[in-house]
């Protein structure tokens, strides 16, 4: 799983909803399997569990599928004591046991698509307040709910750091020819050694 994982989590921030749902069942499998040790899963747990408010119905779907499995295979008292702290933001109220009722039906609202790309294209304000005042007018969900909207920005702001290190992971010759990103060269490593 070390190998899987790093492309997993690239994948996870994919801009487009069929490609984030199949890593999200991807993760799902992996959970099934016990892959991950319960720090792991807990990592998985706060990295996905933004997706709650995604605005496709697919992605916040596969989330739940996610969070299921991740609850079943920790057990009701982890899940309790250290799942449910990290789904709050997202719950319209508390739950004690997560099972696939009670998460659904304690879900907030999913923010609209325009909200969605509005927080992509203003990700680097660096004040909340600032784009508080962007986002007002076209989701008063996240106005009232500061909670919703600081764990949102730092999903939005993951997005961000991982365009960065993408572009910073880029290789540039002096005359600008022959960029080669580090997974082409992590490929090229590979083959060279067979």
């Amino acid at each position: 799983h070390r190998t899987l994982l790093p492309l997993l989590e690239e994948i996870l921030n994919d801009s487009r909803p069929a490609v984030v749902v199949r890593c999200l069942q991807a993760f799902t499998t992996l959970a099934e399997m016990r892959v991950f040790g319960s720090r792991l899963l807990l990592q998985r747990v706060e990295q996905i569990v933004p997706l709650l408010v995604h605005y496709s119905a697919w992605v916040r779907n596969a989330c739940c599928k996610f969070l299921l499995t991740a609850a079943q295979v920790l057990g009701d008292v982890r899940t309790h004591c250290l799942m449910l702290p990290l789904l709050q933001p997202y719950l319209l109220y508390p739950i004690v046991f997560v099972t696939r009722h009670t998460l659904c039906a304690s879900l907030k609202p999913p923010l609209n698509i325009a909200t969605f790309n509005l927080l992509i294209e203003h990700r680097d304000i660096e004040s909340s307040s600032s784009l508080h005042n962007v986002v007002r007018k076209l989701e008063p969900q996240l106005e009232a709910d500061t909670a919703l909207f600081d764990a949102v920005m730092t999903y939005i702001r993951r997005l961000h750091l991982d365009e960065t290190k993408k572009f910073s992971n880029s290789a540039v010759s002096m005359d600008g020819s022959n960029i080669m990103t580090s997974d082409a060269a992590l490929q090229l490593s590979a083959q060279s050694q067979q």
